[in-house]
């Protein structure tokens, strides 16, 4: 199979993704105990396309070892045979991480999480697939999904299977909450629909353990917010002009809300001033540069600034709100 028909695959296993809706929905190995998976008709274009002259070595291309698994695999799960469509799925996963195969693979297998109900399971294997699915429209549906899933498994007062309730105590603060579990008052607001700081003996919380880390990926103008590895928001930034962002990892050193502006030489401009570049929220990693809103989003995906990373203010504001003093910032080319 040549890469241009396996990229068309890609993309009609993507489309029958999002339409699981449709899928039959008969429990295998049914019952409350235990993982549930359920059947899921992969859509896809076929590996060969049907031809009215005889098979030969010049007309029927060879499958890779990898491609000759998917196949089989999709073949599996068209045939309901969960079991082994998991079993080749996972294989490939594990296998070829970071190859098209593998995250086809992931997205397969994000397909019969999805049917079953299970996000966890779904967010875990659809995070997975982004290292081997590559830039595009395929890309962009499993963020949409992601963000779908994390909706309602982070941004919301829903109790999960990841999350704590923490029962609020005399002496109590979102403060000191927020830094026994290495997350910030602003997010335990966020995620329990609070108005204020203030709490009441026996509240209940809902609550992650932290912290949260940030990766930027400069050639994508891309910011990722994980979670012990899991995928949990995806942003557009602005970077530095002349390759002026620094590369490397670094602790999140300083946060402050609606910053002044007061770099080296006569410019300034006050807090919460029209004119201040930083926007809304600055998030410090490096000596002088930074994560920090911005008063021009024209510059969000362009290479403009002068080496900070720029998000749009409610953009900024958010992840301003899942990163700690001391979360790991890492900048990639």
């Amino acid at each position: 199979m040549r890469k241009g028909v396996v990229l068309a695959t890609a993309a009609c296993v993507v489309g029958a993704y999002f339409a699981a809706s449709h899928y039959g929905a008969n429990l295998i190995n049914g019952g409350p105990a235990g993982r549930q998976i359920v059947t899921a008709e992969i859509a896809a274009v076929p590996a060969k396309q049907a031809s009215s002259l005889p098979a030969s070595a010049e007309t029927m291309p060879q499958l890779s070892e990898e491609e000759k698994l998917l196949q089989e695999g999709r073949e599996a799960a068209r045939a309901r045979n969960v079991a082994l469509a998991q079993a080749v799925f996972e294989d490939l996963m594990k296998r070829f991480p970071t190859k098209l195969e593998g995250g086809q693979a992931a997205v397969e297998m994000g397909v019969l999480y999805k049917n079953a109900g299970d996000m966890m399971s779904e967010r875990h294997v659809l995070t997975l697939a982004l290292a081997g699915i590559g830039e595009g429209s395929v890309r962009q549906q499993v963020v949409a999904e992601l963000g779908r899933i994390n909706g309602e498994l982070v941004f919301s007062r829903k109790p999960v299977a990841d999350s704590l309730s923490y029962s609020v105590r005399s002496g109590d603060s979102l403060a000191r909450i927020a830094g026994l579990y290495k997350t910030t008052p602003q997010f335990i607001k966020r995620i329990n629909y609070l108005s204020s700081d203030r709490i009441n003996v026996g509240d209940q919380l809902k609550i992650f353990q932290g912290p949260f880390d940030a990766v930027i990926e400069k050639s994508k103008f891309r910011l990722t917010v994980y979670r012990a590895g899991i995928f949990i928001r995806e942003y557009q930034v602005g970077i530095g002009k002349d390759g002026s962002t620094p590369e490397g990892e670094w602790p999140v050193k300083s946060k402050l809300i609606d910053p002044a502006w007061d770099p080296p030489g006569p410019e300034y401009a006050a807090s919460k001033a029209p004119d201040n570049p930083l926007g809304t929220r600055w998030i410090g990693f490096d000596g002088e540069y930074g994560i920090h809103g911005t008063i021009a989003p024209d510059s969000i995906g362009k290479a403009e600034s002068r080496g900070c990373i720029r998000l749009l203010n409610q953009e900024v504001e958010e992840v301003y709100d899942l990163l700690i003093l001391g979360s790991k910032v890492t900048v990639k080319p």
